[in-house]
């Protein structure tokens, strides 16, 4: 149907749009970033482009999970949680990365102790 092929379509284009922003960030990073950067900085800014690489891979898999079988809920909640979550993870990473601002990066390092702590 038209919402299943809207849906396909539009998990396919944030997940490239996603892949395009890493790879081209990845670039600026190692060549625009690395003389103005600390190293550690360079690491978080490096952090927020892999994870947002490996979740536009994630986003490509729903759209194609979704063109195999019937509009699913389950999917379109995973593909806005990747949507969302990679914005605001990788986002906040590269905001502290190029301002040093360490507030941004309390909220995603405190959510992601409580995650690895609870396994």
């Amino acid at each position: 149907t038209q919402s299943t092929w809207g849906s396909i379509w539009m998990w396919a284009t944030v997940g490239s749009a996603f892949g395009f922003l890493s790879v081209s960030g990845g670039a600026f990073g190692a060549h625009a970033l690395k003389s103005h950067l600390t190293p550690a900085m360079l690491d978080v800014f490096q952090t927020g482009t892999q994870y947002m690489m490996y979740h536009g891979l994630a986003l490509l898999y729903v759209g194609a999970m979704e063109q195999r079988g019937p509009k699913s809920k389950l999917l379109s909640a995973a593909g806005l949680g990747f949507t969302l979550g990679t914005t605001l993870f990788s986002g906040s990473l590269w905001a502290l990365a190029l301002t040093d601002i360490r507030k941004l990066g309390i909220i995603m390092g405190t959510c992601i102790d409580r995650h690895s702590k609870t396994r």
